[in-house]
């Protein structure tokens, strides 16, 4: 905008109050037609009864040696006989559940295999930090 002044002067000057304006309408207007995008989840929680996600009370831990040696419970057990141990486990334990431990200097393949033969045995595997 160019306005003349007493000393012929141009003033380049531009008014932004209507550009404010006009943009808060325009944001105003978008915050309310926009629906809102976060959505919660429905989760349902626990009750104070409710037991049956507890730990066993005599629970199932194979430990693999850095030697790649088995423990069942403590006890020593050979490689070739795990699965028999645990599909005779499996048939007397209620809950299902084995933790696995292994040494932290052992190969991903001795842990998968001790693993395999837990799920092979139809138990569930969990491992634990060593």
């Amino acid at each position: 905008m160019a306005m003349m002044t007493g000393s012929k002067r141009l003033n380049a000057d531009m008014n932004v109050t209507p550009m404010i304006d006009v943009l808060l309408v325009l944001l105003v207007i978008f915050m309310i037609v926009t629906p809102p995008l976060s959505t919660g989840l429905q989760a349902s929680l626990p009750q104070k009864g409710d037991q049956t996600n507890a730990a066993p009370d005599n629970p199932l831990v194979i430990t693999i040696a850095a030697d790649r040696t088995l423990a069942l419970n403590q006890q020593p057990v050979p490689r070739e006989d795990l699965p028999e141990r645990l599909a005779g486990v499996a048939k007397l334990r209620a809950h299902g559940v084995v933790f696995v431990q292994g040494h932290k200097d052992l190969l991903f393949q001795d842990v998968a295999e001790v693993l395999d033969a837990v799920r092979g045995a139809g138990l569930i595997a969990s491992l634990m930090p060593k």
